[in-house]
């Protein structure tokens, strides 16, 4: 009897415990789910008030009308200069153009201003005051941004589009990436991802914390069963599941869809981290004492 206590004492610890664990592992993924396309939303609605700032400026809209038309004085180009500069500089934004609905560049600001194919879909679909976000790129240098337009000016093109828009850059690394890739809590395991679908498949947009060289390279097929990435896509609402991620690890993870984009979130960890306190106790429990002596 005394030979079988440690075991039963180990195994009644386990099958109490492990419910417990499992219920706190998803209550605080589902937080930090939250708390993470909470934090990435504000972020989005934050960009498309700056472009609403833009467009609803009044005597900015007469300057780009002016220029457009090459009506501008030297003053009112300075003056237009300025005004983009400031409002690259202020926001924080990597670069701005100017463009006629061509595509043709009339003016710029800031350090990245090169043209893109984003771009040019983007003023292919250019309507008046709609402002539009590009969807996450890789650039010539492969470096992930977004693109904001906004349409300026009077509608003058036979089509009915305006005749310029201001297209501001934004640096995904250092804005997306870098409140994706914070984790709350010390971890060792703890990541969230942020996913999209792809075809037929979940694309990783994010660098990953357990794999080099894979943000918006990794794309597992959608079908596959038990990865939280695809599960989330699939289910496209808030959830929580038990499942093998991109390293084929056994998770608990959380997920729930970005309000306003294909995107999700995941909030991910490993089992056995989850599980390494009740191992140990475990542990400690089935351990031989040393025998005192009376002595």
């Amino acid at each position: 009897a005394l030979i079988l206590v440690a075991p039963l004492s180990g195994w009644l610890v386990v099958t109490l415990y492990t419910p417990t664990l499992e219920r706190d592992a998803y209550a605080n993924l589902e937080a930090i789910a939250t708390l993470k396309a909470e934090q990435l939303e504000n972020w989005l609605h934050e960009r498309d008030t700056d472009a609403a700032v833009l467009q609803s400026n009044e005597m900015l809209q007469q300057r780009v009308t002016e220029l457009t038309l090459g009506r501008a004085s030297a003053r009112n180009r300075e003056q237009l200069q300025h005004d983009l500069t400031h409002f690259v500089n202020a926001y924080g934004y990597n670069g701005l153009v100017l463009v006629r609905h061509n595509g043709q560049v009339l003016m710029s600001a800031g350090t990245d201003v090169r043209t893109s194919t984003t771009m040019e879909r983007l003023l292919q679909t250019m309507q008046p005051n709609k402002l539009q976000r590009s969807a996450i790129y890789l650039d010539q240098d492969n470096h992930p941004r977004m693109d904001w337009m906004v349409p300026m000016g009077p509608a003058q093109q036979i089509d009915g589009q305006p005749a310029a828009a201001i297209i501001f850059k934004v640096d995904v690394e250092q804005s997306i990436f870098s409140l994706i890739q914070t984790w709350p809590t010390a971890s060792p395991s703890g990541e969230t991802l942020l996913v999209r679908k792809n075809g037929d498949n979940a694309q990783f947009l994010n660098k990953l914390r357990h794999a080099e060289n894979t943000a918006m390279v990794l794309s597992p097929a959608m079908d596959t069963p038990d990865l939280p990435a695809a599960v989330a896509i699939r289910a496209n609402a808030p959830g929580t599941t038990a499942g093998n991620d991109y390293r084929h690890v056994a998770v608990f993870s959380a997920y729930r869809p970005v309000a306003g984009t294909p995107w999700h979130i995941v909030a991910k960890l490993d089992q056995d981290e989850v599980f390494a306190p009740l191992r140990t106790l475990v542990t400690w429990m089935a351990a031989p004492r040393p025998v005192l002596s009376s002595h």
